[in-house]
């Protein structure tokens, strides 16, 4: 959830459902706690090197039902709902830009492809780095790819020899 904080808020809504929505919300939540517990026990939890753990992408049907109870529950806090359209569209744009910063952090190696890595520089990154350095890559992305794809390699390479992976 660290990769992907707006997975948090959805199964947050999971805990405020309506009362018609109760049974079925219950249901869901031990369907995704007994698939959790399953992926927890695989060896392989982690998914090796890849953003994200893609193991829970069966679950987006789960998660997108509790963001709209949490969202429902947020847009009663507003008095207009045109205000609250365009609060939950904030949010939700807020959430799309985080992720799409991360990633962009991912695959260009600004944060370690496999390991640990620090939050606090990746929040740096969020702010300061990654809008400095989008345009500039994007502009090699698509006029040098082949000399970007090595710098990006390289910084893999180099990544992987200051953190080998457990043998």
């Amino acid at each position: 959830m660290s990769w992907t904080p707006i997975l948090a808020l959805a199964l947050l809504g999971l805990f405020f459902p309506p009362r018609a929505a109760r049974p079925l919300t219950l249901y869901l939540a031990v369907g995704a706690a007994a698939f959790y517990y399953i992926i927890s026990s695989y060896p392989y939890w982690h998914g090796m090197a890849s953003f994200g753990n893609r193991f829970f992408i069966s679950l987006t049907p789960i998660f997108i039902f509790g963001l709209a109870l949490l969202l429902q529950r947020f847009a009663q806090l507003f008095r207009s709902s045109l205000r609250a359209i365009a609060a939950v569209v904030a949010l939700i744009f807020f959430f799309i830009a985080w992720n799409a910063c991360f990633i962009f952090q991912w695959g260009s190696h600004l944060i370690p492809a496999r390991g640990p890595i620090s939050f606090s520089e990746m929040a740096r990154n969020q702010f300061i780095v990654v809008p400095r350095q989008l345009s500039a890559d994007l502009h090699s992305y698509f006029f040098r790819r082949k000399a970007f794809m090595q710098q990006i390699e390289k910084r893999d390479i180099e990544q992987l020899e200051k953190n080998p992976p457990p043998p």
